[in-house]
């Protein structure tokens, strides 16, 4: 007679539910950074087609004038700009005339962490960089030139 002095019960033993539960761990701590980034760029996609706008804009504005305007709302004032006002909420826009550059900053008080944050784009090399941006590629909204 074969007599277990342990009974057979269904269910795992605690060795294997902390493999799993360290399984999992690594698997969260790899994927969670990658998620993180992805939702800091998808943010800052919101931004980058007012920000090709304004730029358009203010060429136009250049080839019509002989000049580049002021700031934004000479654009706004002179109807070659209009500004999407539920993106207004989110990002505050800028122009730089001195260096070409279309300037975003995140004024999102919903996103405290982001507020602050600020995404470039600079007409002449044509390249986003700032937030959002992975540093080590600067991308070319229209494609490579």
């Amino acid at each position: 007679m074969n007599k277990r002095l342990i009974p057979e019960r269904p269910g795992y033993t605690l060795l294997e539910i902390m493999v799993v539960v360290i399984i999992m761990s690594i698997l969260a701590a790899i994927g969670v950074p990658y998620m993180w980034e992805v939702v800091r760029q998808r943010e800052a996609v919101r931004a980058k087609p007012q920000m090709i706008a304004i730029a358009d804009a203010a060429i136009d504005f250049n080839q019509e004038r002989n000049s580049w305007p002021d700031d934004l709302q000479e654009l706004v004032e002179k109807g070659y700009l209009m500004l999407d006002q539920s993106l207004n909420q989110i990002w505050k826009f800028e122009w730089d005339q001195n260096n070409m550059t279309v300037i975003a900053v995140n004024v999102n008080p919903d996103k405290p962490n982001w507020y602050g944050r600020v995404v470039r784009y600079n007409m002449v090399t044509d390249r986003f960089a700032g937030f959002g941006v992975p540093a080590e590629r600067e991308e070319f909204p229209r494609g490579p030139q």
